[in-house]
């Protein structure tokens, strides 16, 4: 399954609401790879051994949904982990939309 599926990003947003107010609150963004309903992509392979493999990870049509849980729950923005790896939708796409502030 994925990573982060928007379900249950918003389970453990509205749990943190009721603990954290909204403008202390960062949404982490995984940015690595581990379906329609969870809105993020995937792909199946075979090794060389013929062992099955999937693999879910971020696109940019996947963080949009991630991101407008920020306006919705008025969040204090995102973060990402694992930016070892570079991808240009994980750069051009919160650039667009916040403003950003290292911290």
């Amino acid at each position: 399954m994925a990573v982060a599926p928007i379900p249950q990003v918003r389970k453990v947003l509205e749990y943190g609401l009721t603990q954290i107010p909204s403008d202390k609150i960062l949404m982490g963004i995984p940015n690595y790879g581990y379906d329609p309903i969870s809105q993020s992509p995937f792909f199946r392979y075979s090794d060389i051994d013929g062992i099955g493999h999937e693999v879910w990870f971020e696109d940019e049509r996947s963080l949009r949904e991630k991101f407008s849980l920020v306006e919705e729950y008025n969040l204090s923005g995102v973060s990402f982990w694992n930016v070892m790896t570079y991808h240009y939708e994980t750069d051009l796409l919160p650039n667009s939309q916040f403003e950003i502030r290292k911290l």
